[in-house]
């Protein structure tokens, strides 16, 4: 489904909006290259629900539903007070008494929130709230990490009224005194000191549980599948996967080594048809156009737009071909070694403008000071693969990660089984030493796994070099022509100046520039495909020239920064507009 809205009028107040509503905000919130379905929408006790762009009945119950999967879902999960179920999913339930909010462990589904004198009102969607409250509030928090990092910061919405719920968090409303109350359970990173073989026998044994406990119809659900890790240990744990649709995206599935012909055997190996979808497609309409799609559909809490430059061709496609859902492999299983929080920073990208270079401290900006809310500063004695949990899970996963389901769920549903409640619960206890390079878990889905190679460094350069050298729009399109025009033309406006200050909008209109060459990110997966070639006897004179030097801080691309403040500007413009709408 696309979003959730849920209004509930105080007391014995009657609700001042209708089912009637609940269309005309649907069709706001709806990307424009799609017809939306009918929505959901009951009016149950003066708590009005709507649930945008779905197609399923089993996860509405008068107003109750819930965004996501639930595993093993009880016959009274929509009863306020309920056993809080494992999963990934945002649980909205309410009755005569109560409204009740739930999240999974790791918020992977956003739950925003505002209670007035009048109405509570809570959302999958900010938009959607901003509508009904007839008003926006601009949040200027957010504008300092938007431009820093991509992102709209710990919690922070582009409302300052509106709230977030923290992850494994469940809020109850009491209609009648109009109080809440929140429980959040805190997380607990206690590596265990235990043998190898019986962490690998917890955690794996952890995801079967997880597997088995899942209820889905694999004819409605489709697989992204690659030559890598998650997405295989996905569909060799799926109990039923006999009807599952799968595709992959890949420049080809004829090079042995790369993804596309890896992702094609897993398939054939299940006995499962799979469909390529050509990486670096563009899209066919204006750039605007794409880059307004792309707000609609995640309300511009990420920068990250670089996967939907095909104009939200795939899943525009998954949609009309009546897909149900994405099954999803977003995991939390630890990554590259990291020394220092430094490396935790620049690993996870949550940098400040401190971290760079050629930028000065927000305040010559007119913006706000970064910095983390206490639960997610590093506390003494915690390594840096701690503190790299910590931002990963309690930050990156809550809202990152979950801004960029947004994108993808304003089409189909979307879930991530690997995020549930068993699985991190197991992942939290696992040592530093098993997480560096995910070491534990890529023993585990080796073990289970047929005897087909796993994607490489090779085929990662051949998938992601040689055939996106062969083609010209390897740009980055914000730094094409067509992109520095329409970010340069938000930027001049009198508008964008009334929201930004007169410095930092001519630092970005000084620094802009469009780049027709090849990007950074390609001359670095050029070095990348070097680097796993080449023989470990190549001279140190060759190297030097292929790899950059490092230094303690790194300079931000103005033109990406530039971007973000496009995104600051035009949201504003589009709440505005939907507090208006009414």
């Amino acid at each position: 489904m696309s979003n959730v809205i849920l209004v509930c009028a105080r007391g014995d107040n009657k609700n001042p909006y209708s089912i009637d509503d609940i269309t005309k905000i649907s069709d706001r919130l709806t990307p424009d290259n799609i017809r939306p379905r009918e929505p959901y929408a009951a009016n149950e006790k003066e708590v009005l629900l709507g649930v945008f762009n779905g197609h399923k009945s089993d996860n509405v119950f008068k107003a109750n539903t819930y965004a996501g999967n639930l595993l093993e879902p009880s016959e009274d999960w929509h009863r306020i007070g309920s056993a809080k179920p494992d999963g990934s999913y945002a649980l909205f339930r309410s009755d005569a008494d109560s409204v009740e909010l739930v999240t999974d462990i790791l918020a992977s589904r956003t739950i925003w929130y505002i209670k007035t004198n009048a109405l509570f009102i809570a959302s999958t969607s900010q938009r959607a709230i901003v509508f009904f409250l007839r008003s926006f509030q601009p949040d200027k928090r957010p504008y300092s990490w938007m431009l820093a990092n991509g992102t709209l910061g710990p919690g922070f919405s582009w409302d300052k009224r509106i709230q977030s719920l923290l992850p494994d968090s469940c809020l109850t409303l009491c209609r009648s005194s109009w109080d809440i109350t929140i429980s959040t359970e805190p997380p607990v990173f206690k590596s265990v000191d235990l043998p190898v073989e019986e962490h690998r026998e917890i955690l794996k044994q952890a995801m079967e549980d997880t597997f088995n406990a899942m209820e889905l119809n694999p004819a409605e659900w489709v697989l992204p599948l690659s030559g890598g890790y998650d997405s295989r240990i996905i569909l060799m744990l799926l109990k039923n996967k006999k009807s599952m649709r799968c595709f992959t995206i890949a420049p080809d599935q004829t090079h042995k080594k790369g993804t596309g012909y890896i992702a094609k055997k897993l398939a054939e190996f299940y006995g499962l048809e799979i469909e390529l979808v050509r990486r670096g497609q563009l899209s066919k309409d204006p750039l605007s156009k794409v880059f307004n799609r792309y707000l609609v559909a995640g309300e511009g809490r990420v920068d990250d737009i670089s996967g939907y430059y095909d104009g939200f061709n795939l899943w525009k496609s998954l949609h009309d071909n009546n897909c149900y859902g994405v099954v999803r492999g977003d995991e939390i299983f630890g990554w590259k070694p990291v020394s220092s929080f430094k490396d935790v920073v620049d690993l996870l990208g949550v940098n400040f403008f401190s971290d760079y270079k050629n930028l000065p401290a927000p305040e010559t900006f007119g913006l706000n000071k970064m910095s983390w809310p206490p639960h997610l500063k590093p506390n003494d004695g915690d390594t840096p693969r701690l503190w790299y949990n910590k931002i990963y899970q309690l930050f990156r996963a809550p809202y990152v990660l979950s801004a960029r389901t947004d994108c993808k769920s304003s089409y189909v549903e979307v879930i991530n089984p690997l995020l549930s409640k068993k699985i991190v619960s197991a992942a939290r206890r696992i040592p530093d030493y098993l997480q560096d390079d995910k070491k534990l878990y890529v023993s585990i889905v080796t073990d289970l796994s047929p005897k087909i190679p796993f994607h490489s460094s090779v085929s990662e350069a051949h998938d992601k070099t040689f055939k996106n050298l062969e083609k010209t729009r390897l740009v980055d399109q914000i730094s094409t022509r067509e992109g520095i025009n329409i970010i340069r033309s938000e930027l001049e406006s009198k508008y964008a100046r009334r929201l930004l200050s007169d410095t930092l909008i001519d630092f970005l209109l000084d620094g802009v520039k469009v780049k027709e060459t090849l990007s950074k990110r390609v001359l670095i997966s050029f070095k990348h495909f070097i680097k796993a070639v080449t023989p470990a006897t190549v001279t140190s004179s060759t190297k030097s020239i292929l790899v950059e030097k490092k230094s303690s801080k790194k300079n931000i691309d103005i033109n990406k920064m530039a971007f973000r403040a496009y995104i600051i500007v035009a949201m504003h413009r589009m709440l505005e507009s939907d507090a208006s709408a009414l």
